[in-house]
């Protein structure tokens, strides 16, 4: 069983095997999740909105470490993706997550808004400008195969992707 990781705003993808692969994230999935999922729409507005860059990851070691994929979905073979919008405090910690958009399951939904609050960030990294008032935005995967088809939500960038 492998653990896959792509973090943004490194865009490399670990398994637990050390082995590096690119994330290229051009064409949707060509499977959809199997079993009872939750559909959940984004405004048009986020789609339309660039996304915010994310700076330096401040516990990526730590973040890295975790199996983020729930056993009850690994089990069930279920797959999919969860927009999360958050913002960053002054001290780098994650603040008011939510999920804007899914296409998961709800225990896929909920280990992504936990992977994202779980998330520290260095906010002396010079992408981080503490005065730019827009939430960041990110698109976490859960999948079973074919990682690197996945197409994040529009208006936001690859936060993570997990695999079984």
């Amino acid at each position: 069983m492998h653990h896959l990781r792509c973090i943004a705003p490194l865009l490399l993808c670990f398994t637990s095997v050390t082995t590096l692969t690119s994330c290229a994230t051009t064409n949707p999935p060509s499977h959809s999740p199997s079993g009872p999922t939750a559909r959940i729409e984004p405004s048009a507005q986020v789609a339309e909105e660039a996304p915010r860059e994310l700076p330096r990851f401040r516990n990526l070691a730590q973040f890295l470490s975790r199996n983020w994929y729930p056993s009850d979905a690994q089990r069930q073979g279920l797959a999919g993706k969860v927009l999360i919008e958050f913002r960053i405090g002054q001290g780098g910690d994650v603040e008011d997550a939510r999920i804007l958009g899914a296409d998961a399951a709800p225990s896929l939904q909920r280990s992504a808004l936990l992977q994202v609050r779980s998330a520290t960030f260095d906010v002396s990294d010079p992408k981080f400008n503490p005065n730019d008032p827009r939430p960041f935005r990110g698109t976490v995967f859960f999948c079973i195969d074919r990682c690197r088809d996945l197409s994040p939500f529009p208006g936001s960038v690859t936060f993570a992707v997990s695999t079984q």
